[in-house]
């Protein structure tokens, strides 16, 4: 048994209104020939028909307001995000994502509440703005920020590549929660991993839960597995960072190495290979529909490299469902 990533397509359906804007590429923000507009009121008027229009949104002594559409018969989302200055709302982004960079956008009713909100995650002196639409067993999640002084959206180091466009689970602080549905027992059913993730002054990246870090040692993690059952495995060797551990040493049957990530200060295995039998993923068309853990790829590489095997060895692991139910047990949030 192995981790497929979950390949999650929703019908997404949309099309550009006319709106006397500036062209933007996908998934990248553009500057804005929109006109300005004396209220919140002149600009629901203009879009609130076709378009979801969020309330005045306050941030740090400054007004903002999120204008979203993806309209029936296409594919995408726009995004307009109108500033108050100077009694006049001025509209300074408008972003346009591709089909693949988003899934379902609600225009107005009850559910799109929480698809456009402002968070504080670049350290920007505007606010971020969230994109959070929804797709089969998927989060989608997007951050537009300026900062760097141009609006733009900000990638994430996730899965196998660096993206604009990840499964999310939320914000916390200044913390984004990353989510991977590895599909492994059931779509529905999980099992789901988390990640944190903080903005290093150019991407999103994997970094220490807001917790007290765990121990790194051999024995330790040598005890979270033989709590699972493989009584007979030993690790001799353990790489640490950002939350998450590889440990390699011997099982029964030959070579064994695992994955596990911190929970509440606590390390809990995530999945463990002790078959002595490790998979080559460069053999399968793309990785990226074979590697499901929400650990990136690249943070994989590394950490394999510091117990001095291969991430072959991970990606063959099967995900045992009672250490699931442990790491479910745990809980995601420090206490």
């Amino acid at each position: 048994m192995r981790f497929r990533r979950a390949i999650r397509t929703s019908s997404v359906v949309i099309v550009l209104v006319a709106i006397a804007t500036i062209s933007s590429v996908g998934g990248q923000s553009a500057a804005t020939a929109t006109p300005p507009f004396s209220s919140r009121a002149a600009i629901y008027q203009t879009f609130g028909k076709l378009y979801h229009v969020t309330p005045v949104l306050d941030s740090r002594g400054g007004e903002w307001v999120l204008v979203g559409r993806q309209p029936y018969g296409q594919n995408g989302l726009t995004v307009l995000i109108f500033h108050l200055v100077d009694a006049r709302w001025i509209a300074v982004d408008n972003t346009y994502f591709k089909k693949n960079q988003v899934g379902n956008f609600d225009n107005g009713y009850k559910y799109s509440l929480n698809e456009l909100s402002l968070a504080s995650l670049t350290g920007s002196d505007n606010p971020d703005v969230v994109v959070r639409t929804t797709g089969a067993d998927y989060g989608w999640f997007s951050v537009i920020s300026d900062v760097g002084g141009k609006w733009h959206t900000v990638r994430f180091d996730y899965a196998t590549k660096p993206t604009i466009a990840i499964d999310a689970f939320g914000v916390q602080g200044h913390f984004v929660i990353a989510e991977t549905d590895t599909c492994e027992f059931s779509c529905a059913g999980g099992p789901v991993t988390y990640a944190w993730y903080r903005f290093n002054g150019s991407m999103f990246v994997p970094t220490q839960p807001p917790s007290t870090p765990a121990l790194c040692t051999p024995r330790l993690l040598t005890s979270v597995v033989r709590s699972d059952g493989a009584n007979d495995v030993t690790l001799n060797h353990v790489d640490c960072q950002d939350g998450w551990a590889v440990g390699a040493g011997d099982g029964k049957n030959g070579p064994a190495t695992g994955v596990f990530e911190q929970i509440k200060s606590k390390w809990v295995e995530l999945a463990f290979n002790d078959s002595g039998k490790a998979d080559d993923p460069y053999k399968h068309s793309s990785i990226a529909g074979y590697y499901g853990f929400a650990i990136p790829y690249s943070l994989t590489v590394q950490l394999c490299h510091g117990v001095g095997e291969t991430a072959k060895w991970v990606i063959a692991a099967p995900m045992s469902k009672t250490a699931y139910q442990t790491y479910l047990k745990h809980g995601l949030f420090p206490t």
